[in-house]
């Protein structure tokens, strides 16, 4: 006797939070607004049964957003609303390390204080981490706090109709922004909503 297949949990999930981490990641968000507005049709049958997503885009470069045919799609400008865009050097690029190293978070893997300094040194003036692991990990580490109130604002509402919400990841392994946030972000969102069930929980998904 066949046994039935269950049904898919994350089709039943009511709830998704789409986030971009770095210009690729913001990129795959673009290209996903724009699917969903070529599709009416399934997005009015999915709103019908109460499914409901939000976008977050984190980069150290606001460059991209401002590039119009990534953000238009047959002439409708689908760009991010200004609390959907965290931009990590949103004061300026400085970075005080002596501060950073007294944090126990982050001084385990900061390392030599001292080389750390000479290679802050050469950041200033340069676009987004410029492919740079550990800048953009440092970058994540000062904006701490602000990624987590991002995240929040973006999933709270959703709750009230349903109390799960799954989480998904777009972002590039090649160095940078995307990989230097990567795993502080998932530790982040685990210590925020520990719940990792995709039947009734806040599943994390990665798309590298």
């Amino acid at each position: 006797k066949s046994t039935p297949s269950p049904k898919p949990s994350l089709l039943n999930m009511k709830n998704h939070l789409f986030i971009g981490l770095g210009g690729q990641g913001g990129n795959t968000i673009a290209a996903l607004r724009k699917v969903i507005e070529s599709r009416d049709n399934d997005v009015k049958t999915l709103k019908d049964k109460g499914q409901q997503w939000d976008f977050l885009y984190i980069d150290s470069s606001n460059s991209d957003l401002n590039v119009r045919k990534t953000w238009t799609h047959f002439g409708k400008d689908l760009s991010l609303q200004p609390d959907s865009f965290l931009y990590l050097k949103e004061d300026g690029t400085s970075i005080d390390a002596d501060s950073l190293a007294l944090k126990p978070d982050v001084a385990p893997w900061i390392g030599d204080i001292s080389i750390l300094k000479r290679f802050l040194s050469g950041t200033q003036g340069i676009v987004g981490a410029n492919q740079r692991r550990r800048l953009g990990r440092l970058l994540f580490a000062r904006n701490a706090e602000r990624i987590r109130v991002a995240c929040q604002k973006k999933i709270s509402p959703m709750l009230k109709a349903s109390n799960r919400c799954a989480i998904h990841i777009f972002a590039s392994l090649a160095g940078g922004t995307g990989s230097g946030c990567l795993i502080d972000l998932i530790t982040t969102l685990r210590t925020a909503y520990p719940n990792a069930s995709t039947d009734d929980g806040f599943p994390i998904f990665l798309y590298l």
